[in-house]
């Protein structure tokens, strides 16, 4: 499938599984960060009527979103990356059972292709939670033969399951990529990234910067090679004075560190 239809089925997949999510009485999504969870933080991010909960640690995040559902009486969604990261709900997941909380446990996972391969991040997340869990399913890889109501119909059983349920996401790569959405989703969602070796900073990118936010700036080795890459960097500090927070950086074949600015 060509690249582009493979990120448009991702986007449209995710964005009708929180669609039907919200419909069915989820505000708040609570995600830890990773990478194949990308296509369904985005859809949450760029739902008007959800709310998202960055938390780094799954177990914490587990705990968050159990609090969240006993005292808003709403289910709440989990979102998080393959492999083993969703292990790390099993204790949240185990009380939300007892006490018959809608806990909507959204794990992404790498293709079937990949299971058994000896590609990073990739265990068999099928039945991951066991009898804790009141409805479970591994949905199908997006693509042009899957139509979006399937996801929406997957979401619907699992809020009408009365209790906690686990929906297993897989996805092909490419996850995400600008022309797969409608709009400046990254700028809206407080996700902004300039491409490798890019050396133009992107105007969306420009303008969620001066619109005053705040922020942090993370460039690694791979990122900003060379003094013109340093130069485009340090261009784009000085764009955001007054804004930007950086740590020492030593670009690849550009001589000294570059010192930071406050």
């Amino acid at each position: 499938m060509d690249p582009r239809e493979t990120a448009q089925a991702n986007a449209t997949a995710s964005a009708t599984l929180l669609a039907a999510l919200a419909s069915g009485g989820v505000r708040e999504v609570v995600f830890s960060p990773g990478s194949r969870s990308t296509p369904l933080v985005l859809a949450a991010a760029r739902h008007p009527a959800l709310r998202t909960w960055p938390v780094l640690d799954e177990r914490v995040a587990g705990f968050l979103a159990l609090g969240l559902a006993r005292a808003s009486g709403r289910p709440v969604a989990l979102l998080c990356t393959s492999g083993s990261a969703g292990a790390h709900w099993l204790p949240a997941l185990i009380e939300a059972r007892q006490a018959h909380l809608p806990l909507i446990a959204l794990t992404a996972d790498r293709p079937p292709v990949l299971v058994g391969s000896g590609a990073g991040q990739t265990i068999d997340q099928r039945g991951l939670f066991g009898r804790f869990v009141a409805y479970d399913a591994t949905l199908p890889v997006p693509g042009p033969g899957v139509p979006p109501a399937v996801f929406a119909a997957f979401a619907e059983d699992a809020l009408l399951a009365g209790g906690p349920a686990h929906l297993n996401l897989p996805f092909d790569e490419p996850l995400w990529r600008p022309d797969a959405e409608a709009g400046p989703v990254a700028a809206r969602a407080g996700l902004a990234r300039a491409g490798h070796a890019d050396l133009q900073v992107p105007e969306t990118l420009v303008e969620f910067l001066e619109a005053g936010r705040r922020g942090v700036i993370l460039a690694g080795p791979e990122s900003v090679t060379g003094p013109e890459g340093a130069a485009a960097l340090d261009a784009l500090e000085r764009r955001w004075a007054g804004r930007c927070w950086s740590r020492p950086r030593r670009a690849r074949g550009s001589g000294p560190a570059i010192p930071p600015r406050v």
